[in-house]
């Protein structure tokens, strides 16, 4: 089932050994090998393996689009647990880790016999349900999974400071959550023609970080790349993605004339 070193040149010594090709319920030995040989030097009493059941939970029963969420995980047996097991989130009616690719995976870096994780991905379909598994390190075993949670709509109200700037101005961009949830900090505003829809197609004019963590904020975007008489509109952005979760009324970019004038008409050298 697996072999390893002893490294060890003494009378004695003691390793630590682990594998995923147990199978639960089946009695195992440790036999001491000669080096360069099949000759046993002594065999370990029997041990078994039996199930290892962990309850695994999420913080809510229902998120938004672009929301984070926590999930907690604990031994019911309360041994350790390894530090390279893995969180994923699958469909909700999904009972065959090995043949689907989870929407989101994450290591746990746990070795203590409970702990949590925040995870985060765009990539759910809104009004689908899912559910978080604890996946053995290197293998596709469940040792538990959630509840089910489901996956809601997020709208946000997206406005501008003003209805017209004169080129060269500062566009001054307010956004909120319509639900009151917590917002990321790397999601995004994208300054896009009026008349554009499709995000993953197009370059923005600007675009810049929200660095907000509350449920409402607002930044100023700056850029010397409109077209005056152009229409445009603010697109609040989910992080990683090109998901739009909200956006604002149009303006339209003048014209700046300016009047230069100098002191004096004439200068010596």
């Amino acid at each position: 089932i697996f072999d390893q070193r002893t490294s060890q040149t003494g009378t004695s010594g003691t390793i630590d050994v682990y594998t995923i090709s147990f199978i639960v319920g089946q009695q195992y030995k440790a036999v001491y090998i000669l080096d360069g040989s099949t000759r046993s030097l002594g065999v370990s009493a029997g041990f078994a393996f039996v199930d290892h059941p962990v309850t695994v939970s999420t913080d809510k029963s229902s998120y938004y689009i672009g929301e984070s969420f926590i999930v907690s995980f604990s031994s019911d047996v309360g041994i350790a647990l390894r530090y390279s097991d893995r969180i994923y989130i699958f469909p909700d009616d999904e009972d065959d880790f090995s043949r689907t690719t989870s929407i989101v995976d994450q290591r746990t870096f746990q070795t203590e016999s409970s702990g949590m994780v925040s995870m985060y991905t765009p990539n759910f379909i809104v009004g689908s349900r899912y559910k978080a598994v604890y996946v053995l390190e290197n293998t596709s075993m469940g040792l538990g999974e959630s509840t089910s949670f489901v996956i809601l709509d997020h709208p946000l109200t997206v406005t501008t400071n003003k209805n017209s700037y004169f080129i060269g101005e500062t566009v001054v961009v307010s956004f909120s959550s319509d639900v009151g949830a917590t917002l990321r900090s790397n999601d995004r505003i994208y300054i896009v023609p009026e008349d554009e829809d499709d995000y993953s197609r197009m370059i923005s004019i600007a675009d810049q970080r929200t660095f907000q963590t509350e449920s409402s904020g607002t930044i100023n975007l700056y850029t010397p790349s409109y077209m005056v008489g152009s229409r445009y509109k603010a697109v609040y952005i989910i992080e990683s993605s090109t998901r739009s979760l909200g956006e604002s009324t149009s303006f339209v970019v003048l014209d700046h004339p300016l009047t230069l004038a100098t002191d004096k008409n004439s200068y010596f050298i």
